[in-house]
């Protein structure tokens, strides 16, 4: 599971300067309720992510499909299917198997994370979700994703994920 909790510094930027140069990530936003996708996807723009939206688990497989996102946030309560299903769909298909998928959820039980994990998710956040625990999470990612040394993980010194 990604983690956070070795983080003795979060905060916007904190990996900023080793990932200037770097494509920005592309996130696909799963999330059933409109305002809060486009609120999302609108914040994720603004640092500078290149971010797709979709409304429910079809749409997202089909987007992902023709998207190729390195990072999908799934809504875990979703219409049609739930998130749990979709990980598993991602999972099983071979051009998807590579998308960091993180659960969002407004319950952050044991058994939340025990499930998420077993679905394929590699990590979920707990909603509401704290913009700059996102953005740092983002950031870890797209350092993980250039395979840049963790020593690049600037004043928090995160170990590599």
């Amino acid at each position: 599971m990604l983690s956070l909790d070795n983080c003795r510094w979060i905060g916007i930027d904190c990996l900023g300067p080793a990932l200037r140069d770097l494509p920005p990530l592309r996130v696909l936003v799963v999330e059933g309720n409109r305002d809060a996708a486009d609120t999302e996807a609108t914040l994720l723009q603004l640092w500078g992510y290149d971010v797709h939206v979709a409304r429910n688990g079809t749409e997202a497989l089909h987007s992902a499909a023709a998207y190729h996102p390195d990072v999908a946030l799934i809504e875990l309560v979703l219409p049609e299917i739930d998130g749990y299903q979709l990980a598993g769909q991602f999972r099983q298909q071979r051009d998807l198997r590579g998308v960091v998928l993180i659960a969002r959820t407004g319950l952050a039980t044991d058994t939340v994370r025990q499930r998420c994990r077993k679905s394929g998710f590699a990590d979920h956040v707990t909603k509401p979700v704290d913009p700059v625990d996102l953005h740092h999470l983002l950031e870890v990612l797209a350092l993980q994703k250039s395979h840049m040394p963790p020593t690049y993980c600037g004043p928090c010194a995160l170990p590599s994920i």
